[in-house]
C-alpha cells in the first residue's frame, strides 16, 4: 500500500502522525501530572516510569519491526537517534527553564521524597534516615541512597 504513494503523500502521513503523536504527548504530560498529584508519587516517579515508558513505546515498536523485518541498520539507528532526539530537547528545555537548570529542580529532594514507595515509611509518614538501615550519615547523598553511606561502627 505505502510502496504505491507518491513522496509528497508519503510526507504529508509522516507529518501528520508527528502532529497527532505531538498532540496526544501535551495531553500525556498533563494528565500524568495530574496522576502524580492524586496519587501522591509525585512527579519525578510518574515522569521518569510511566511518561518514560509511554513514550518508550513508538521506538521500541519501530525497532522491533525494523529488526524483524531484517532492516539491522534502522533498527540500530532508531535507537541511537531517539537518544540524542531526547537529549537535544533536554538540552532546550533546560536553557528555557527559567528558575534554575534542569538537573538541579528535578533532584529536589522534596520531589524525592514524594516518589519513595510508601511501603519503605513508617506509620508515621516519614521519610527513612540512613541510622533506619543501620548507616550513619556522610552527606545528603546519604538520604536518597541509603547504600551511599558508611555502616555504623
Amino acid at each position: 500500500m505505502w510502496q504505491d504513494l507518491s513522496l509528497t503523500v508519503l510526507i504529508g502521513a509522516f507529518l501528520a502522525a508527528g502532529a497527532v503523536i505531538f498532540l496526544a504527548g501535551l495531553r500525556m504530560t498533563g494528565l500524568a501530572d495530574k496522576l502524580a498529584d492524586r496519587t501522591g508519587l509525585g512527579e519525578a516517579l510518574i515522569g521518569g516510569v510511566l511518561l518514560g515508558a509511554a513514550t518508550s513505546l513508538s521506538g521500541i515498536v519501530v525497532s522491533v519491526t525494523a529488526a524483524l523485518d531484517g532492516r539491522a541498520s534502522l533498527a540500530f539507528s532508531n535507537s541511537v537517534g531517539g537518544i540524542a532526539a531526547q537529549t537535544v530537547f533536554l538540552a532546550l528545555a533546560d536553557m528555557f527553564h527559567r528558575r534554575s537548570n534542569l538537573e538541579h529542580a528535578a533532584a529536589d529532594l522534596g520531589k524525592a521524597r514524594r516518589g519513595r514507595i510508601p511501603s519503605v515509611c513508617d506509620p508515621c509518614k516519614k521519610w527513612p534516615n540512613a541510622a533506619s538501615f543501620g548507616m550513619q550519615r556522610r552527606s545528603n547523598a546519604a538520604e536518597l541512597s541509603p547504600l551511599a553511606a558508611s555502616p555504623v561502627r
